[in-house]
């Protein structure tokens, strides 16, 4: 009786400790989904003024694949819904694709036209993202039913939009979720470290840690830390109409749930905190320019 035992503790901790090759293993011709939302708040110091204003953007995207490689997916990606909520003191501001019926609303209408559209995306069985294509096809014809918009509010507009869904976003969003796997086999409690560039309106470089936490037959459950900094060679980029450059670091912390047999992920939390200044260079609103103090929180969940 007691060798059983022993044999059997033996075998409990031989599962435990066995290694894992964690990667994406997703089916040519299957859809896999992902519906996310992110919840921002920025405080701002502008001329001994704090100023507070949050903004949550959601939606949902559809991944079809293609094609299959020996080490790569060529995937259809389709947006099926997008909202987006701002709160500032200027008022609020509610957009969202499920008000396309409403012919009064600019931009729930042009959001709707970004769902007709397709475009490609090749991403390698460890989740690094290596190539989109037809990306500029959801940011055409955004404007046909509204002819009368002044061409100023049709260029603010779009660097609106492809500052939150286009090729960089949309490439640093994904791999914040994809991009997580280890180059080694791993079992619990390991932990492997990955580097991605983010970018929106500036270029965020984080350097992340992850750590095996649990691993059951069903999923794999994955601690997420590490540090956030905009690149040192970020350039002044134009935002609403003023030259703007970030200067800001700040922490990750989070946890993914991602499907044992896809490697697709299931659930995630993430939070982010970044604090430092933005740069507003001179414009007829700053005359000479001025350096903004920031702090930014952003709290992103994804599920499938």
């Amino acid at each position: 009786m007691r060798k059983f035992l022993i044999y059997i503790l033996f075998f409990v901790s031989a599962t435990i400790s066995h290694s894992q090759n964690l990667r994406l293993n997703l089916q040519q011709g299957e859809t896999y989904y992902q519906n996310s939302k992110a919840d921002i708040s920025i405080t701002q110091e502008i001329q001994g003024q704090t100023i507070d204003y949050s903004m949550t953007i959601s939606g949902k995207m559809g991944f079809f694949i293609k094609e299959k490689g020996e080490d790569y997916y060529l995937m259809e990606i389709k947006y099926h819904s997008l909202a987006m909520k701002t709160v500032s003191p200027f008022g609020t501001m509610e957009v969202s694709t499920d008000k396309k019926g409403d012919t009064e609303d600019l931009m729930a209408g042009i959001l709707t036209k970004m769902l007709t559209h397709s475009f490609e995306a090749k991403i390698d069985k460890a989740g690094s993202v290596e190539q989109i294509d037809n990306m500029d096809g959801i940011f055409t014809n955004l404007f046909e039913d509204y002819p009368d918009i002044p061409e100023m509010q049709k260029s603010q507009i779009m660097e609106q939009l492809k500052q939150s869904y286009g090729e960089n976003s949309f490439k640093g969003n994904l791999q914040m979720i994809t991009a997580i796997f280890p180059d080694k086999e791993v079992k619990v409690n390991d932990t492997w470290s990955k580097q991605v560039t983010m970018e929106t309106s500036m270029a965020v470089l984080m350097d992340s840690e992850y750590t095996l936490k649990e691993l059951t037959d069903e999923y794999a459950l994955i601690y997420v830390s590490g540090t956030a900094k905009t690149s040192e060679d970020s350039e002044f980029q134009e935002m609403n109409g003023m030259p703007a450059k970030f200067d800001l670091s700040g922490n990750i912390s989070g946890t993914m749930r991602i499907n044992r047999e896809t490697g697709w992920i299931e659930d995630s939390e993430v939070h982010q905190e970044f604090e430092g200044n933005v740069e507003l260079g001179d414009s007829p609103q700053f005359p000479g320019g001025i350096t903004i103090p920031m702090k930014m929180v952003n709290e992103t969940m994804i599920t499938n």
